[in-house]
């Protein structure tokens, strides 16, 4: 993918805790992506309607809504029904990786997020090369 491309492909990643959102950003920004924050849930969903991401990446704890109705309502628009979604989440709230899926995200990865494994799956997503994936 060349980088002008690249550049063009929107990232949202909707997370509450700061250290984790910049990690992403960082990750993404150098790897030629753009990138958008959003620290909750509401803001996330707003975001993705205005933005329009070509992908989006949902923490699974957020602080004031629960990630499934996030997710539910970004299903919900036609403007982003289609848009692929991965969930985010730690090992201890991963209790079955396949629930993330069932409740319409696309893919999944676990924390602590790893380089590779985050612009694999982006990159599988933008080129639309990916349904329902889930890391090891």
């Amino acid at each position: 993918m060349q980088k002008q491309q690249l550049q063009t492909t929107q990232v949202l990643y909707i997370e509450d805790q700061p250290i984790n959102s910049a990690l992403v950003e960082h990750i993404l920004r150098d790897s030629g992506y753009g990138f958008i924050g959003a620290y909750t849930g509401a803001i996330g969903i707003e975001q993705s309607k205005q933005a329009i991401p070509n992908v989006i990446l949902v923490d699974m704890q957020l602080p004031d809504m629960n990630s499934i109705d996030v997710v539910s309502q970004i299903r919900s628009h036609d403007i982003t029904r289609n848009i692929p979604i991965v969930a985010i989440a730690t090992h201890a709230y991963d209790v079955d990786r396949s629930q993330h899926l069932r409740i319409g995200c696309d893919g999944y990865l676990s924390k602590p997020i790893h380089r590779g494994e985050l612009l694999n799956m982006i990159n599988m997503f933008v080129r639309g090369h990916a349904t329902a994936i889930v890391n090891s």
